[in-house]
């Protein structure tokens, strides 16, 4: 789930609104940290003594155990709500897609999902809500809770009879009006297994996520893709007419397999990188023949304390807001403030608002801003007036308490404190921005005490930490990249899905070239001015002094989000807003404000840079020249249509696949290989099925087999039809030391253990024959009971094979059965049926010649298995009959 996840989240058409999901677990969850598509997470509560109470005892294990928390009322509901609640969102056409390993305990629910599947979203008058159920089901677990080769096997047989056409009956109602479902329960089933234990000669050792993973989400991606249409209508009849044709005649198991690589330009993982680079950019700056990004470092050769005077007097002396009170504070001397001139206390706001404006003036500078500087400036003046008040107390006057001494010394101290605020939020902005790091020049941010921060900030102490544990906006950015960076090497790792920019010894070359060659040209090539792609970025930076009457300027970094024009107003929006508190934040928008800069480039990186790329790295494509399956092909192809192939090569041009289309699928027919357009158009897929393989041809299977029947002693199935079958398949190794296994179209029949031993006895009897019409032309199997109420109950015109299924499933569990009070097995008539017919077999069963006519029956049955053919279904059907006549096998008969 987290590598499909991880694959939407590299296509550029974003989140995919049709997709839903859901994740069962026995274990607890770890949620995914952005979900592409709609996820609901239900973990298996265990069994409580409360618990429900089963009519027949499940074996022990953990898939059985599985099946026990799946069947609790407060699991399965969870599951019908949520589905109920899709199937009103998507209505039709809906594909479904069960993920899983026959050896993961998990395995256990499957039946139960598939017959809610089924059930749920009938009603009459309506069609089937589905375009498809598919299984992918891997031979490998991804957890440590490994199933035993006995129980995988035993959840493989029943899954193999549940892709078969009905009816099959659910052992669990779940509180639907019925539990039959007439049609398969699934359509397709697929069975992978490691690759690189059948196409390589060394079994390397591959974790789940880098290889079966990384192929059952891949193999999702494609066909739940908007573009999977195509292939289904091209597979449609190797699915559909060769697989039921193929069952019909041989009444084995088929499954299918599929092998499946891409490669991909990984364009978020890109974009990812060129935004952090561009943000960093953008704030420090990183060409070296030219001055750039917001933030610069004084210059190294200049005298920073004297250029800082000379700032901090130009302030005043050349701002906007022109008074002689700034000439005579900067010019004064002891001697002037012997007659101190007419003060007004108003000067204070003056003051604040002229040295603001020069500040930000100064920061705003094309340039970039010198904060160093900018914190000399405000220094010498901050020491200037320092040095007046210490004239002004050695001043000799007539009244040390005169109106215009206290007035300039009330002054003074609220230009002193409007200066220490202005020196401690840039102080908090050096932290804030690169805190103990070196600048791109080399030269380490200026430091002050982090407690100032605590004195002068408007927000809680524990808002702030100290700088050693709070990241700086360098590091936010410079993680941004460095996460980026890892998520493109970590792409290298992968088996199945590979970015072509990891080819080249796995490092960043390719995105470095990119970067400096298209994104910004200005790195590789004498080019004066800077790409469009940074000044854009850049311009939307800008210094701002929150000044007001009542408080002290706090400085305040604007970063204009695109959706807002950037133009001169009294007061930026709060969302652009930024303090050196709100640093993440800032790091989070100036990120944004880059990718918004990219997003329109990924025709770069989808064209002829792909293409070129394509060229060198097509040969990872040739590990899905077939399917991700060890099996016998030589065996297998003796059968007609078995093991079919198709492959695909999926790309957005019709020009692009075909070309690499021999090369990918080299010693493939015409008729096996297709080039697909309409793709991803960031992606290159190779896609190859083998098609209706049949699972005695499959070297895992068998093995798996091999401990199944050793084990089969042992209660191993969870439903009834299997459970049934098995208790024959003793029985007749028990009787005549044969090795059978009931094929799944048997097996959907012995659902109702009484009901197939009623038949096969009545049969023996001589209670189930021909009946014949009043003009004898036309006839059907019947079974009657004489000398009772009930009539002849009418089994059909076709096989007895077919008539045995009419009778143990399909008329007494007909969803109907309430609107039928005639129906034998309608509930009110069930019970005394049953019984007159046991009566009935019962009376013949106690006749003397009874044993010669069982002896015979026996000897018929031994001649007919003789000359029965390959008829597997007619075979299994003897064999039923041989083991019932030898002695009923329902327990309570």
């Amino acid at each position: 789930m987290r590598q499909w996840n991880d694959e939407l989240a590299q296509d550029p058409a974003g989140p995919q609104t049709g997709l839903h999901a859901i994740l069962i677990s026995r274990q607890p969850i770890q949620r995914l940290s952005q979900e592409c598509f709609q996820l609901k997470y239900l973990q298996l509560e265990p069994p409580t003594h409360t618990s429900i109470s089963l009519s027949r005892d499940l074996p022990r294990g953990l898939r059985a155990d599985s099946c026990m928390r799946f069947r609790q009322v407060v699991n399965y509901q969870q599951f019908t709500n949520w589905l109920g609640d899709r199937l009103r969102d998507l209505q039709t056409e809906i594909r479904v897609f069960i993920v899983g390993s026959l050896f993961e305990p998990e395995i256990g629910i499957i039946g139960d999902v598939l017959q809610l599947l089924r059930i749920l979203p009938e009603s009459p008058g309506r069609s089937s809500p589905y375009a498809g159920i598919t299984a992918l089901l891997s031979l490998i677990p991804a957890t440590q809770e490994r199933l035993p080769e006995q129980d995988a096997f035993a959840a493989l047989r029943e899954i193999g009879r549940m892709s078969y056409p009905g009816p099959h009956i659910g052992e669990f109602s779940f509180g639907l009006a019925t539990r039959r479902v007439d049609s398969a329960l699934l359509d397709h089933l697929f069975l992978i297994e490691n690759y690189f234990s059948i196409h390589t000669q060394k079994i390397e050792s591959t974790a789940f996520e880098f290889g079966l993973g990384q192929a059952l989400a891949e193999a999702l991606f494609l066909l739940t893709h908007p573009t999977s249409r195509p292939l289904w209508q091209d597979l449609a009849d190797e699915l559909h007419q060769d697989a039921a044709q193929l069952r019909s005649t041989t009444q084995q198991v088929f499954v299918h397999s599929f092998g499946a690589a891409t490669l991909y330009v990984p364009l978020t993982d890109i974009h990812a990188y060129i935004a952090a680079r561009l943000a960093h950019a953008a704030i420090f700056g990183e060409r070296t023949d030219a001055p750039e990004g917001l933030f610069r470092q004084s210059n190294p050769s200049s005298n920073v304390k004297d250029d800082g005077r000379l700032l901090g007097r130009r302030w005043l002396l050349e701002g906007s807001y022109q008074h002689p009170v700034f000439p005579w504070l900067v010019h004064n001397s002891p001697a002037s403030l012997e007659n101190l001139p007419d003060l007004d206390r108003e000067f204070s706001y003056l003051f604040k608002a002229q040295v603001c404006h020069g500040l930000v003036n100064f920061l705003n500078h094309p340039d970039g801003s010198d904060l160093q500087l900018a914190s000399e400036a405000l220094s010498s003046l901050k020491e200037h007036i320092d040095k007046v008040e210490v004239w002004l107390r050695a001043a000799r006057v007539p009244d040390p308490l005169s109106r215009e001494r206290l007035s300039l010394q009330a002054l003074l101290n609220s230009w002193r404190a409007t200066l220490t605020s202005l020196l401690q939020s840039i102080a908090a902005w050096q932290q804030a921005l690169q805190p103990g790091r070196e600048s791109a020049s080399g030269t380490p941010g200026s430091i002050t005490d982090w407690r100032l921060l605590l004195q002068s900030s408007t927000g809680t102490p524990d808002n702030l930490q100290p700088p050693e544990k709070r990241t700086s906006l360098w590091e936010y950015l410079q993680q941004a990249r460095a996460s980026a960076e890892s998520n493109l090497k970590e792409r290298a790792k992968n088996r199945m899905f590979r970015p072509v920019t990891a080819m080249r010894n796995n490092d960043l070359a390719e995105i470095e070239r990119y970067y400096k060659d298209t994104i910004r040209p200005e790195l590789s090539r004498y080019i004066k001015e800077s790409h469009t792609n940074y000044t854009r970025v850049r311009e939307r930076l800008e210094w701002w002094i929150n000044l007001t009457l009542d408080r002290q300027p706090e400085l305040i970094l604007i970063c204009w989000p695109v959706h807002l024009s950037v133009t001169p107003m009294s007061e930026p929006p709060a969302e652009a807003c930024f303090t050196p508190q709100s640093v993440h934040q800032l790091g989070k928008a100036l990120m944004e404000l880059s990718h918004a800069q990219i997003k329109n480039r990924a025709g770069d990186l989808t064209g002829i840079w792909f293409e070129e790329r394509i060229g060198e790295t097509i040969d990872f494509l040739l590990r899905a020249r077939d399917a991700y399956l060890q099996y016998d092909l030589d065996r297998a192809a003796r059968m007609r249509n078995a093991a079919s192939r198709r492959s695909y090569l999926i790309a957005n041009s019709p020009t692009f696949s075909q070309q690499y289309l021999n090369h990918v699928f080299q010693n493939h027919s015409r008729t096996e290989s297709k080039a697909l357009a309409d793709g991803e158009k960031t992606r290159l897929s190779a896609l190859t099925f083998r098609l209706n393989i049949p699972i005695d041809a499959i070297p895992g299977i068998e093995h798996m087999l091999a401990e199944y029947r050793t084990k089969s002693f042992q209660p191993l199935h969870i439903y009834k039809q299997e459970a049934n079958a098995v208790t024959y398949e003793k029985r007749l190794w028990e009787l005549e030391r044969e090795r059978i296994m009931l094929p799944s179209a048997c097996t959907l029949t012995l659902y109702d253990q009484q009901l197939v031993t009623t038949f096969f006895q009545a049969l023996a009897s001589g209670l189930i024959s021909i009946h014949y019409d009043k003009n004898r032309q036309n006839w059907e199997w019947a079974i009657s009971a004489p000398g009772n109420s009930f009539t002849t109950l009418k089994l059909g015109s076709e096989s007895l094979v077919a008539a045995f299924k009419s009778f143990a499933l399909e008329i007494p569990y007909d969803a109907q059965i309430n609107e039928k009070p005639t129906n034998p097995f309608h509930p009110r008539n069930a019970n005394e049926y049953k019984a007159v017919l046991r009566e009935a077999i019962e009376a013949v069963r106690k006749q003397d010649d009874y044993a010669k006519i069982r002896e015979k029956n026996l000897k018929t049955i031994k001649t007919h298995l003789k000359n029965v053919g390959n008829d597997a279904l007619e075979k299994a059907f003897l064999h039923l009959l041989q083991v019932e006549i030898d002695q009923p096998v329902w327990k309570n008969w």
